[in-house]
């Protein structure tokens, strides 16, 4: 899956520092596995005539399973957007969707799982959640879509008191509507979350999390899109405080404006979730330093070129651990008989903290 990374800066401290200015890392290095899945999208037939989209769990998880038995971490399952085939045969209503599940191991440790403070064992979980839009609101230059994603906080609160951790979220299906003469009914979504579950009991350390709103503000002008966000002050100021970087998605909620013939405003809302142990809840020590490496993909016709993982596997070897894969609404179009779209793409790293 080719692109070209930028730099990115070390934010432990508030000021930014380039790649070339990394301090010395005497921790272990990261190896990266990088697993493709084709995960079958089908139509769920209702009674009700509804038909829904979703992902089937079981063709993916055995694969996943199997390297998360061996050691390996999940950090990411991650869609690869624009990648899809429909299913063999006729009348087969199954999409194939491409995604990439991203594990990394520390061969320098000895049962690297004890470096962080554990030796419990864990297995891997997925639980469907669903995210419901509240209301469209629709105007002549403007539209805005709110929505409700306490299922899918619920799902996290009731895992993480179990003692189970939270690995990544993805978006894996959506609802598919009748046709209305009467207004818009907006889709809900399906997601898939990822959890390690602990093995024989619960986990001798429990972890809390928390959740935060940032918003997106996107321009698009043409066929150039743009977009602002506090990326690294908002990574930078919970890492500061003794968090650790879980996910960031988007909630599909938004709200566009036209501000001319050719230019729309926009804002997207993301979610950011974070965890810490229990034990130190109220202790704002920080324990990693992070970094934010900006990532472009291209994307021509229906072939889309992603080239990051050496990308992600350069920083692993400086130390450096993938927390997650943010797509932005930023990019640009190179016009031609097929037209090639350029999307920035941010990879979100963090490392322990060591002690001088």
């Amino acid at each position: 899956m080719g692109g070209k990374s930028s730099k990115g800066v070390v934010i432990n401290k508030p000021e930014e520092r380039s790649q070339s200015t990394y301090p010395p890392y005497n921790g272990p290095s990261a190896m990266y596995h990088f697993v493709n899945c084709e995960v079958a999208i089908r139509h769920q037939l209702k009674l009700s005539s509804t038909s829904i989209l979703t992902s089937n769990i079981d063709a993916y998880y055995p694969t996943l399973a199997e390297n998360h038995a061996r050691g390996l971490k999940l950090l990411t399952f991650y869609h690869v957007r624009g990648l899809k085939r429909p299913g063999k045969g006729l009348f087969n209503l199954e999409m194939l969707l491409s995604y990439q599940g991203i594990f990394c191991s520390y061969p320098s440790l000895e049962g690297w799982r004890k470096d962080n403070g554990s030796s419990t064992q864990y297995e891997l979980r997925v639980e469907k959640s669903v995210i419901q839009p509240q209301f469209a609101k629709s105007s002549f230059l403007s539209t805005g879509v709110a929505t409700d994603t306490n299922h899918l906080h619920q799902t996290l609160s009731r895992y993480a008191d179990s003692g189970s951790r939270l690995i990544c979220i993805e978006i894996t299906g959506e609802e598919a509507l009748e046709p209305s003469f009467f207004g818009t009914k907006l889709p809900a979504l399906g997601c898939d979350l990822f959890f390690d579950v602990p093995v024989g009991g619960e986990a001798p350390e429990r972890y809390i999390y928390t959740c935060v709103y940032v918003p997106v503000h996107v321009t698009s002008t043409g066929c150039h899109i743009t977009c602002q966000c506090n990326w690294t002050e908002t990574f930078a100021a919970h890492l500061n405080q003794g968090w650790r970087l879980v996910e960031i998605f988007y909630d599909e909620a938004n709200h566009y404006q036209q501000s001319s013939l050719i230019t729309t405003t926009g804002t997207l809302n993301s979610q950011w979730f974070f965890e810490k142990p229990a034990s130190r809840a109220n202790d704002p020590t920080p324990m990693y330093e992070g970094t934010l490496v900006e990532h472009e993909i291209h994307i021509r016709g229906y072939q889309i070129t992603t080239n990051w993982e050496p990308v992600i596997q350069e920083m692993g070897n400086k130390g450096w651990e993938l927390a997650c894969i943010l797509e932005t609404p930023e990019q640009r179009v190179s016009a031609g008989f097929i037209n090639s779209v350029h999307q920035k793409i941010l990879l979100f790293f963090q490392r322990k903290r060591l002690l001088s």
